[in-house]
């Protein structure tokens, strides 16, 4: 699974668990028992820049004093995401990685598998079967899952739906708002005012 680095994860003690952080996560663990764990199981959360900046400050310098008061206070400004990210394998093989690190720093490149395949010396078929067999779905429903995904981000940071839209490879912003609503259930106007009146 992917989460989207705009959003926070809370992980609840005692759940088992494994993650690779980009540079752009920070893990932050509340080993203080009391009554924190406000979510009972793994929760997407919507961490505004103040908060964040809060939460790193807390995370780097703690007070011993007032340690355990202050992490009850962050944890209460902390709201859960209205929706969270949709669930995608990152695949890792020779002929599948190049692409998913590509898309990860430019949602929106439109190199088509043909032109994949030219650049990695083999065949279209090759990485339709290579994804396929790391993901569980068809390399056109992968990306467009992905894509999703990295335009949460936009939305959250302000950015207009066409302009997100564009940013993440879609042609139009109407197929854009189809592709949003059919994954996520709501329009992208919908989930950006959500998310602006959560991270208030």
């Amino acid at each position: 699974m992917v989460i989207d680095p705009a959003a926070g994860v809370w992980i609840p003690a005692g759940v088992p668990h494994s993650a690779q952080f980009s540079r752009d996560f920070v893990p932050i663990v509340f080993g203080l028992g009391g009554g924190l764990a406000e979510y009972p199981a793994v929760t997407s959360l919507v961490v505004a820049p103040e908060v964040r900046d809060d939460l790193l400050l807390w995370h780097r310098e703690p007070d011993e004093d007032k340690c355990a008061q202050h992490a009850a206070v962050l944890l209460s400004r902390l709201r859960p995401a209205e929706h969270r990210p949709l669930p995608l394998i990152i695949p890792a093989g020779p002929l599948t990685a190049p692409i998913a690190d590509s898309l990860r720093s430019r949602p929106g490149d439109m190199a088509t598998l043909d032109d994949w395949a030219r650049r990695l010396h083999t065949s279209s078929a090759s990485i339709r079967r290579a994804f396929r067999a790391e993901t569980g779905m068809p390399f056109s429903q992968w990306r467009t899952m992905f894509r999703l995904n990295a335009s949460l981000t936009y939305l959250r940071a302000g950015m207009p739906v066409a302009v997100a839209a564009n940013r993440v490879g879609f042609e139009s912003s109407n197929g854009y708002a189809m592709a949003f609503r059919r994954h996520f259930s709501c329009r992208p106007t919908e989930f950006a005012r959500t998310t602006r009146s959560l991270a208030g």
